[in-house]
């Protein structure tokens, strides 16, 4: 599994595969997911559904900030509020942490235009790794002020006012083509109202407790492994 397909499962649960029940907060975050090969019959089919799947989604449908109930695991350092490069071995590539400020709990503002410098690439589509050097090795001066990390994030989705409108002139709202004066059938979809899900993991963990915790007979030893597995499940808030 690539680190990409991870970011994705993390974010967008419509996409994610079965979790790893063996997974703790300990583990590299890439365990959380089990390693299960897809394959259709008509994949490009398969990917024009996938596609209206995104245009259809919803706030509601992305987990903003789905590493917030880890922290005390992985602490929000300073330097994932770094903007520049970063090289790998023989791989440059450029790190915005100010585009993704939500994924940190914090207001997405309109983020700064990069640098020309991390903008050129050469004649094969890459960044020189000399400036990819030089921006790491002065790193400390390109991470975000402390005080210019406000405001917190009043919902998870939270952003400056003019932020949608600037991202749909610079962005691509949709991934599939239509009409411009026929507005696409699939985006006037009924939605059922959100579930709050906090509460319902929470209910089920009560539940799980007062199972484990009643009388009426001693649980075998085999099942109350399952159910403190579960337990442990709803308790990290999955």
């Amino acid at each position: 599994m690539t680190l990409l397909q991870a970011w994705i499962y993390e974010h967008f649960p419509m996409f994610s595969p079965p979790p790893n029940m063996n997974y703790v907060n300990t583990l590299p975050r890439v365990m959380r997911w089990a390693n299960g090969m897809s394959t259709y019959l008509d994949p490009l089919g398969a990917l024009k559904h996938f596609r209206l799947m995104m245009d259809k989604m919803t706030r509601h449908d992305v987990i903003w900030n789905p590493y917030g109930n880890v922290r005390d695991v992985c602490p929000l350092e300073d330097i994932t509020f770094y903007n520049g490069g970063i090289c790998f071995f023989d791989i440059d590539e450029v790190y915005f942490g100010e585009r993704v400020l939500r994924q940190f709990g914090i207001q997405q503002c309109i983020p700064s235009a990069p640098s020309p410098s991390l903008s050129s690439k050469n004649k094969t589509g890459k960044i020189s790794t000399g400036i990819v050097t030089q921006y790491w090795e002065c790193r400390d001066h390109y991470i975000i002020p402390v005080q210019n990390r406000v405001p917190l994030s009043q919902t998870p989705w939270d952003c400056v006012d003019t932020y949608l409108e600037w991202y749909n002139v610079i962005s691509h709202p949709y991934l599939v083509n239509f009409n411009p004066r026929d507005p696409p059938p699939y985006i006037t979809l009924y939605r059922p109202p959100p579930c709050d899900w906090n509460a319902i993991v929470n209910e089920i963990g009560r539940l799980l407790e007062v199972g484990m915790s009643s009388g009426g007979g001693e649980i075998p030893s085999e099942k109350r492994e399952y159910f403190q597995r579960a337990l442990a499940l709803m308790q990290s808030k999955y």
